[in-house]
């Protein structure tokens, strides 16, 4: 045996502890379970910076290239946030008018067809809130700025495609719980034109008659979306003439 070999075979014999580190983990894994909580921290920093990445990543995105998100529906739209008269008292993001409850303003259009059936609107799963569930025809938050008709007019044309329809106001809701915090003001229409629903919009549309919709308000399985429950109990509550449809 060489003299060099001689050595490390002393020093080895001399470091039984050498050996017994050897056969159960190596010396890299003896510094990451020592230093564990540093190499946590570490990990949790690189991955909280991913985090942030991904974060401006999205914001700078368009609406239409979000994965999973509604192609008409930005947690960056600026809504008017409104006092329990409906007066505007600022301006916030979407994500924060929802997440705090602050009161703002949407509106609702039901279209009827002549035969006396109202088009319900079944919401994208996409949707920020109440996905799935049945709501008006068309329905949608006012842009900041913008006015109740002329919010009525453009969700027509973005979710159903139907343009230069006159519109008959109806009601007027206030702000509460029960129409998730907005100011809701209802239209209606009668129309059998064809309907072309927007796909990021809308998962589908179903033909009722409205007293087929208001028996269901009593169902534990009923699936309407709050505002929308709260219109059909208006309608129900109110004589036949306060919808003016013309059928």
């Amino acid at each position: 045996m060489s003299e060099h070999r001689r050595f490390l075979a002393s020093r080895v014999a001399s470091a039984p502890w050498f050996l017994s580190a050897l056969s159960t983990q190596s010396p890299f894994d003896a510094l990451a379970t020592k230093n564990s909580k540093v190499l946590s921290k570490t990990s949790e920093f690189w991955s909280s910076s991913k985090k942030i990445q991904t974060i401006r990543r999205t914001i700078r995105l368009t609406p239409d290239a979000r994965l999973g998100t509604s192609a008409m529906q930005s947690p960056d739209e600026i809504f008017d946030v409104c006092d329990a008269e409906d007066r505007v008292i600022g301006q916030a993001r979407r994500t924060d008018v929802h997440a705090r409850n602050l009161l703002h303003r949407a509106v609702h259009v039901w279209v009827f067809r002549t035969n006396g059936q109202l088009v319900a609107q079944r919401r994208s799963a996409s949707k920020d809130q109440y996905p799935l569930t049945l709501t008006s025809s068309a329905s949608g938050h006012l842009d900041s700025g913008e006015g109740y008709l002329a919010a009525a007019i453009r969700e027509l044309g973005e979710e159903l495609g139907l343009h230069g329809l006159e519109l008959t106001f109806a009601v007027k809701l206030p702000a509460s719980l029960d129409t998730a915090y907005e100011h809701t003001v209802l239209y209606t229409v009668t129309t059998d034109a064809p309907l072309f629903p927007h796909a990021g919009e809308v998962a589908g549309l179903e033909m009722s008659r409205l007293e087929e919709l208001q028996a269901q308000l009593v169902s534990p399985d009923s699936q309407f979306s709050p505002p929308f429950r709260k219109l059909l109990e208006w309608a129900a509550s109110c004589p036949a003439a306060c919808l003016r449809v013309d059928r």
